[in-house]
């Protein structure tokens, strides 16, 4: 705990490594090693890395990039701390195809900031120590993600744009150690979870303008979904050249609406006394945005960027068997830069 002489986890900490380079006509990357060694109080940890690229003639791309743990206190032998393969695929000028495959893997420390921090404690000398002792434990959490997606050009120069999208996501249960002796230990069961995305561009429409929108949903896979709550978005845009090609301006509307998932625990959320261990959430949102940019050179060496978003927000939640309208939320927001090349 807090009283405990900082020393004893070792001040000083060793580091070295190594790492190589590759180049051939088709395909570049690297790989190496790194060691950290605290002279004190830890087993030393030792990390390895790569990442590459290669293409396959004019239409195939690969690549990817990894992170292991190697050795040390959460490594069991070997941990993969870090994963993204990918790849792309263009045929041809009106088809594109991607695939990639990405994994996340953490490990928390022993430090749980904020609501979970334990009271402070009296000591001897009169004065207060903070508790800070592990609510989650040193542990690994992950998450997976396999994502596609399916681009096709239509028409004259390609004028219009289909894209079609999809990802996969994962993660895995977690369990929840208290610090106090006794206590129980709290699951978080596996959250698993689909978005889709879809658009449509007009690339030369009427008065000359590039005109689109797009989808997107995100859905539950089971009871619990990834995010927590399952959410449906919806844009329409349209831009075009300003001033012979020395600007744009792009114009936006959105509506994005977010519902709670609770998990099958509809009946706790509606409790007097609510855990985030068993109510994932019981409220529902909808934000409509209206906004636009501007982009132009002013001159050859001056640039400027502007833009403005007016967006409201309306909630609505679950208070014990009522449900209750929180007062709605009118947000502005603007930006301007300008910058000078010399």
């Amino acid at each position: 705990d807090g009283t405990e002489p900082a020393e004893d986890a070792g001040r000083l900490v060793a580091a070295g490594g190594f790492g190589a380079a590759y180049r051939t006509i088709n395909m570049h990357g690297a790989f190496g090693a790194v060691t950290l060694a605290p002279l004190k109080g830890e087993s030393p940890r030792i990390y390895g890395t790569a990442n590459g690229y290669y293409r396959a003639g004019t239409q195939l791309d690969l690549y990817h990039y990894a992170v292991l743990d190697v050795f040390g206190e959460a490594a069991s032998p070997v941990a993969l701390t870090n994963l993204s393969l990918g790849a792309n695929y263009k045929p041809g000028q009106r088809l594109r195809l991607t695939a990639s495959f990405n994994r996340v893997d953490t490990e928390t420390l022993n430090v749980h900031a904020g609501a979970f921090l334990d009271q402070t404690t009296q000591v001897d000398a009169g004065g207060t120590t903070v508790q800070n002792e592990t609510f989650i434990q040193l542990q690994r959490i992950s998450t997976n993600s396999a994502r596609g997606s399916l681009s096709v050009g239509l028409g004259e120069l390609n004028r219009f744009e289909i894209t079609i999208a999809s990802a996969y996501r994962y993660r895995p249960e977690i369990t929840l150690t208290p610090p106090m002796m006794g206590a129980t230990s709290i699951k978080l069961a596996a959250a698993k979870g689909v978005d889709v995305f879809g658009s449509i561009m007009d690339r030369r429409s009427l008065f000359n303008l590039r005109i689109g929108v797009d989808v997107s949903r995100s859905i539950a896979v089971g009871d619990i979904s990834f995010n927590r709550a399952e959410s449906s978005t919806f844009r329409g845009f349209a831009g075009r050249e300003i001033g012979k090609g020395r600007g744009e301006w792009e114009a936006e509307v959105s509506y994005a609406q977010s519902t709670d998932r609770s998990g099958g625990m509809a009946s706790t959320c509606t409790t007097a006394a609510v855990s985030p261990a068993d109510c994932f959430g019981a409220s529902s949102t909808k934000v409509l945005s209206a906004g636009g940019q501007v982009y132009y050179r002013i001159k050859k060496d001056i640039f400027g960027i502007g833009n403005i978003y007016v967006s409201q927000m309306d909630l609505k939640r679950k208070d014990l068997d009522a449900t209750v309208s929180d007062p709605k939320l009118t947000a502005i927001t603007g930006f301007i830069r300008v910058a000078y090349r010399y």
